[in-house]
């Protein structure tokens, strides 16, 4: 009788410590509130590159003060597709006044500087030759209005967006 007592314990001890499914709504969360180890999970929008095996996700978007980061990362789609690509080979003036930009409404809010005058994105991107993910890139720019909605311009991408940009 002691013995078929201590099993009944036992086995209810651990039945009470194995995780059951738990249930929740699946309520989208602002990019801001993405916990790190989802973020890298999470594709606000997407768009093609020109070399066709590859897909632009833009990953995050974070408002902080008059400024916005976004930042994408290039996933493999079409594994056929190899070999080193160029997404752009320096970030010059030229680049930097025409290709690099957000766009909200009808104003275009061009990447911020450093204080060298340095914008603030990688100054050359080339996609690695295989892999899933093939490369990232990342970019901060003067903050559009709230709830506006946006469209990231970068060379040889199609046009990410549109995606909202909220409060911090």
């Amino acid at each position: 009788m002691k013995f078929r007592a201590t099993v009944t314990t036992v086995s209810l001890i651990m039945a009470a410590m194995v995780s059951l499914p738990t249930f929740s709504q699946n309520v989208p969360q602002p990019a801001a509130e993405i916990a790190p180890q989802q973020a890298a999970q999470v594709s606000l929008a997407s768009s093609m590159v020109a070399n066709g095996g590859t897909t632009a996700e833009l990953t995050s978007v974070v408002k902080s003060g008059n400024r916005v980061t976004v930042k994408v990362r290039f996933v493999e789609t079409d594994p056929g597709v190899s070999g080193l690509y160029m997404l752009y080979p320096s970030l010059d003036d030229k680049a930097y006044e025409n290709d690099f930009y957000l766009l909200a409404g009808d104003k275009k809010y061009l990447l911020l500087k450093d204080s060298a005058g340095k914008p603030l994105a990688p100054g050359k991107v080339q996609l690695r030759s295989s892999g899933k993910v093939r490369g990232v890139w990342y970019g901060t720019f003067p903050a559009p209005p709230d709830n506006e909605s946006v469209m990231l311009f970068i060379p040889n991408i199609e046009p990410l967006g549109p995606f909202p940009i909220s409060g911090q």
